[in-house]
């Protein structure tokens, strides 16, 4: 598999190449990023963070037939759904459900709320199901209204809160792709 897809990438480049007079290169760069920490010192995990309920997948038997197609989900599923079906990630605007998840899709999502690369330092295994919803700050000078009680938390203290987890700042060298030369792609 991974050949495959290294020849993919080297016939993309050729293309791009031939067709923009591409020219690029990588170079490390060091970047602001966060690492997912445990939030306590007993490493417990958030009310929102448990070890997965939901039944392993089994890998497919190989040379067997395909299992059939599961029946469509429903267009709009609500979290709760999503959590009972053990199947499939629903995230709405500043939520997400996800049901028999690894440490390392909830690192790629917090990383749209949280701004920056989020880096995983919580050596979790394993398969977890996550519930997690924030609200986002209100603009300064927003009506100063008393906050509703049934909103849940801002992100960093959500995090906390319902899943035992801290960000803490921290940089990392990253591979940077700069962009050389470039032109208006030509006729085919």
């Amino acid at each position: 598999m991974r050949h495959r897809q290294r020849v993919e990438r080297d016939v993309r480049r050729g293309l791009l190449a031939d067709r923009l007079k591409l020219a690029a290169h990588y170079e490390p760069r060091e970047e602001a990023t966060y690492d997912l920490v445990f939030a306590r010192a007993d490493r417990r995990l958030g009310p929102k963070m448990k070890v997965s309920a939901c039944p392993t997948p089994t890998p497919p038997t190989p040379g067997a037939a395909p299992p059939a197609a599961p029946p469509a989900p429903p267009v709009r599923r609500t979290g709760a759904e999503v959590m009972a079906s053990c199947n499939g990630v629903l995230t709405t605007g500043n939520a997400i459900f996800a049901p028999r998840t690894l440490v390392s899709g909830l690192v790629i999502w917090l990383r749209g709320p949280a701004g920056r690369q989020v880096i995983d330092k919580t050596g979790l295994d394993g398969l977890f199901d996550v519930e997690f919803s924030y609200s986002t700050p209100k603009p300064a000078g927003a009506d100063a209204a008393a906050p509703d009680p049934n909103e849940p938390p801002e992100f960093f203290t959500a995090l906390q809160d319902q899943l035992g987890f801290k960000l803490e700042p921290s940089k990392t060298q990253v591979e940077v792709l700069v962009i050389d030369h470039v032109e208006p792609p030509s006729e085919n």
